[in-house]
């Protein structure tokens, strides 16, 4: 698909991988509306761009209504989305046991619904134009299951499942999508105070953001299906297949 002259929307656009997205796309020659809940936090992130129409909107992701108003007054100021990248995201490293249902919802409603809601209201656009991309950010955690992380988990398994999904549904139709699998990026998702259990071992194997986007940016122009960021963690989905007990047992003692 061609980036130049297209109209990216951005979700989760206020830092970490979605700021690096809407930088990439600004870069790649698109016009780039950019969506989180943070209005300054937007707006800094938008002055950073190289100039175009961009602009951006904020909105709760969680808020059905919201979502509503800001697709509406997307199309008004820039016209029909052709790359939906749906990034907004938040996790918990905590058991199971103690995320209670608050956190449950909140994670869910970020992570999942939001991309459903705002690919449900984009998709029939794209169909009729017979032109689009629909690009779902998921996570290494949303292949292989991860201690502390079952809510996240669900979350990004969920979505992986609409992708592939979807990849089916929309054959032939000129609109693509792709999931993309990022492993530890260093952003703001780690800021929560869960996370100060997350092993420092693990931290410190962190990329940095930019090198997602790249890929997604990428990952658009060629049409890919799926992009695991750093592309070795495809191994772990591979010998979770193949050999499952091995798998299992390598993630007890190792991850």
């Amino acid at each position: 698909m061609r980036i130049d002259g297209a109209t990216a929307l951005v979700t989760g656009a206020s830092s970490g991988i979605g700021a690096a997205v809407c930088r990439a796309f600004a870069d790649a020659g698109a016009t780039v509306a950019l969506v989180a809940r943070r209005a300054d936090r937007l707006a800094e992130v938008a002055a950073g761009l190289r100039p175009g129409r961009h602009a951006t909107f904020a909105c709760d992701v969680r808020d059905p209504a919201a979502i509503d108003a800001t697709l509406a007054a997307v199309r008004e100021r820039l016209g029909d989305v052709d790359v939906l990248v749906n990034n907004a995201g938040i996790g918990r490293y905590l058991p199971f046991v103690e995320t209670d249902a608050e956190e449950t919802a909140a994670i869910l409603e970020t992570n999942l619904h939001a991309a459903l809601r705002f690919t449900r209201a984009l998709l029939p656009g794209m169909l009729e134009r017979r032109h689009g991309h629909v690009v779902n950010v998921a996570s290494i955690a949303g292949r292989i299951g991860a201690r502390n992380h079952a809510v996240y988990c669900a979350s990004k398994f969920a979505l992986a499942g609409l992708s592939e999904s979807l990849v089916y549904e929309l054959a032939g139709t000129g609109v693509g999508v792709t999931l993309v699998n990022p492993g530890i990026i260093a952003t703001a998702f780690f800021a929560h105070p869960s996370f100060a259990r997350f092993p420092a071992t693990a931290r410190r194997r962190a990329i940095a953001p930019e090198v997602v986007a790249a890929a997604i940016v990428r990952a658009v122009r060629r049409g890919s299906v799926e992009v695991t960021i750093p592309a070795h963690y495809a191994i772990g989905t591979v010998l979770k297949t193949v050999a499952p007990g091995l798998f299992r047992r390598l993630m007890q003692r190792y991850a």
